[in-house]
């Protein structure tokens, strides 16, 4: 479970603020190897803060990580066909992104300054999808391999996680399939924007067991 303190990285907005730091061309490699080492490095250098109150790790998630993934890539995947009207989409987009970040901050609970080793760049050219793959070196655990799928804007030249597959298991499938008899049934996509913005307001906890979320 140490690895997964990666989600965080995969699915959110590319604000202004996101533009300005990420270089234009910049390639998959060093954007996944750049977004990391510094949202871990935000994590140890406020450890004090997170210790005192864990739920600051929606707060580091928020601005560390979510302004450099595509989101709404991902939201459109996990809704579907499932009929939603604008209003409804435009709510269902803002849910599915506080849900991801208080899905994503619980995990980092997680981190305890653990080793990330990421693959050597590969050629991109001509690509529009790559898969960036690292490892998690976790002392005496055997290490855990962590896929990101990364897609380029051919409009703006910049690239945008939008899964990540850790051990097999993708996260976009997993949370299609969480959810997958919610969005089937008369009124799915409005009832699937509530329960995300319910689970959204989830408190991170932090134990001597790692991390979890009241109600659980």
């Amino acid at each position: 479970m140490a690895a997964m303190v990666l989600f965080g990285g995969l699915f959110a907005g590319f604000n202004t603020q996101a533009a300005e730091v990420m270089p234009v061309g910049e390639d998959p490699y060093k954007m996944i190897q750049r977004v990391a080492e510094s949202t871990f490095k935000r994590i140890v250098d406020d450890q004090a803060l997170i210790d005192e109150d864990a739920n600051y790790l929606k707060t580091v998630v928020r601005e560390e990580l979510m302004p450099y993934i595509k989101y709404k890539l991902v939201a459109k995947i996990v809704l579907g066909k499932t009929p939603v009207s604008r209003a409804e989409k435009e709510a269902y987009y803002k849910a599915f992104n506080e849900y991801l970040i208080t899905t994503y901050a619980t995990v980092f609970t997680k981190y305890t300054d653990q080793k990330v080793v990421f693959e050597a760049p590969g050629n991109i050219k001509g690509k529009k999808v790559v898969t960036v793959k690292t490892r998690i070196i976790d002392g005496s655990r055997p290490d855990i391999h962590i896929d990101f799928k990364v897609r380029l804007n051919i409009r703006t030249g910049t690239w945008r996680a939008y899964d990540m597959v850790v051990e097999g298991i993708s996260m976009v499938n997993a949370t299609k399939a969480e959810f997958r008899d919610l969005l089937r049934k008369k009124g799915g996509g409005a009832n699937f924007t509530q329960q995300l913005i319910e689970k959204s307001k989830a408190q991170i906890k932090k134990d001597n067991g790692g991390s979890r979320q009241d109600g659980e």
